[in-house]
């Protein structure tokens, strides 16, 4: 039995500080959007004082309209409440709690990642509704995963690259400065969705073998045509590339590939180019960055139905609607979260997914 004393030293590492807080919390700060959407989910909505100005829930644009909630404000020290930040943030206020949520962009999966809602639960006293939102979920992504797999037999596996153009940076020489480039990414949680999704990365295949990734960046390219020569190999294109207002020809003009060259590459015949920004609100910000974190389910069928849009009525249920995916040719417009789309700010926001039945109680 170790004596209460000495709890601090026993459980927690050296050079970290220790806040008692009273549970469950309210007036709390949301800093990071990727932190909003499972505090929703365990209806905890009301708690949030003040959160990202980049947040896409309607409801929480609700709430800033009907002044009950505000913007965070990263400058103002004299901040007291309880608030949630990224494992990367530089954030120190008295009461910072940090969360690993969007390390999966580095090295972790998506499941992973989901789980992560038994970790804000103890703060709300929701440890129940964690722990069933997270297994029903789980049981909802195995349930899809195994369905494509059985399906896809028989079929040459898809090349999948996810790519992006970085137009760099320009200013006078300051520290930020940075050159225009291609870039492939080689993130692990892209890289086990699309094999959930029993297709093949790219960057996995033969036509990587003599390059190597820069750690979390991925593949960088300043020389155009190297890029290009990568991308007639894939079948299917997702870009990420920061472009307002994008389109397929904005996106295709930003890799340098000519009206010429179309023919060229299969995924521009496949009409196979993606993005993963169909839901935004109207000041732009990005739900690709929010919602999808603790709905891994949700974001997995979203790209079976990418991947796979011949037979993917056959294995996912009929009701799913695109939710991060858009195509650039065949369904480019967006979904814009707004304050009205909200229909009660002070219920549990509800889950995105749909039910999945195995292929025998089809």
């Amino acid at each position: 039995e170790i004596p209460s004393k000495d709890l601090s030293d026993a459980f927690i590492p050296s050079g970290y500080e220790t806040s008692y807080l009273t549970t469950p919390l309210k007036g709390i700060s949301v800093a990071e959007t990727q932190i909003i959407r499972y505090i929703e989910l365990l209806g905890e909505r009301d708690a949030i004082l003040s959160f990202s100005p980049y947040a896409t829930s309607p409801c929480l644009a609700k709430m800033k309209e009907e002044g009950l909630a505000s913007d965070y404000d990263q400058n103002d020290v004299n901040q007291t409440n309880p608030t949630f930040v990224g494992y990367l943030s530089q954030a120190a206020f008295p009461t910072t709690i940090q969360a690993a949520v969007s390390a999966e962009q580095i090295n972790g999966s998506m499941l992973a990642t989901a789980e992560w809602i038994k970790f804000f639960a103890p703060f709300f006293g929701r440890e129940c509704e964690a722990v069933e939102l997270f297994d029903e979920m789980s049981k909802r992504y195995d349930c899809h995963e195994t369905k494509v797999k059985q399906f896809s037999e028989g079929f040459d596996p898809l090349k999948v690259v996810v790519a992006y153009k970085n137009f760099g940076y320009d200013c006078g020489g300051c520290e930020w400065e940075m050159d225009p480039y291609f870039g492939i990414s080689d993130a692990g949680y892209w890289k086990d969705y699309i094999k959930a999704a029993s297709a093949t990365p790219l960057v996995e295949t033969s036509v990587f073998d003599n390059l190597a990734a820069e750690g979390s960046s991925g593949y960088k390219f300043t020389n155009a045509t190297e890029f290009q020569n990568l991308l007639k190999s894939a079948d299917i294109v997702i870009d990420s590339t920061y472009l307002p207002n994008a389109t397929a020809e904005s996106i295709l003009d930003a890799y340098n590939i000519t009206k010429e060259d179309e023919p060229m590459y299969k995924f521009i015949e496949n009409r196979a180019l993606w993005r993963h920004d169909r839901r935004v609100a109207p000041d732009g910000g990005d739900d690709w960055f929010e919602g999808r974190y603790p709905e891994a389910d949700v974001l997995l069928e979203d790209i079976i139905l990418a991947l796979h849009p011949k037979y993917s009525g056959l294995i996912l249920n009929p009701k799913h609607s695109l939710t991060w995916l858009r195509n650039m040719y065949s369904s480019p417009q967006q979904d814009i979260l707004s304050a009205e789309s909200c229909a009660n700010v002070d219920a549990p926001a509800p889950l995105i997914a749909d039910s999945c039945k195995s292929i025998s109680l089809n």
